[in-house]
């Protein structure tokens, strides 16, 4: 069975979703659990700009001069790449 709190592969981030009209509609109304890479959960702040890699925040700070440095920030919710639906932490 499978365990929501508990991934299969270490280090992934397990996601949530309430199940669409269409699944209740078919009896699969159940909320669906769904493993992601830690990576999609993480987002960047340089100044007041969010950056979806380190790379071009960092960038984007030697541009503009800014010497605060990028904070690391987590997403509530993610697009999910497979099936395009909103998934939760």
């Amino acid at each position: 069975m499978y365990n929501p709190f508990k991934p299969e592969i270490p280090g992934n981030i397990v996601g949530w979703r309430n199940p669409t009209p269409s699944e209740i509609r078919f009896g699969h109304g159940a909320i669906h659990y769904a493993e992601f890479d830690p990576e999609l959960w993480t987002y960047y702040i340089c100044g007041n700009k969010k950056f979806a890699n380190p790379k071009s925040a960092k960038e984007y700070a030697i541009k503009k001069g800014i010497f605060a440095g990028i904070d690391k920030k987590t997403k509530k919710w993610i697009k999910s790449p497979f099936d395009g639906l909103r998934y939760n932490r």
